[in-house]
């Protein structure tokens, strides 16, 4: 990615721009502000709604695999 170059998705006359201070602060601080929360909203739903925990791209393509069966 090049920041200042105008890219198809980017509104236009828009350039990419690169991270500013209060994003790499949400970044870094993720796992340990809003990882709990997550975590209880799933525990709370999960008797109401189908939840999927994908890890890395081999249970992606499991579960997309399975997907494609239900249809």
């Amino acid at each position: 990615m090049c920041y200042g170059k105008v890219y198809f998705s980017s509104a236009q006359g828009c350039p990419e721009r690169g991270p500013n201070l209060e994003f790499l602060k949400y970044i870094w601080n993720f796992n340990k502000e809003k990882k709990p929360e997550i975590e209880l909203l799933l525990q709370k739903y999960k008797s109401q709604k189908e939840i999927h925990s994908i890890h890395n791209k081999t249970e992606l393509n499991e579960f997309i695999n399975n997907v494609k069966l239900r249809k």
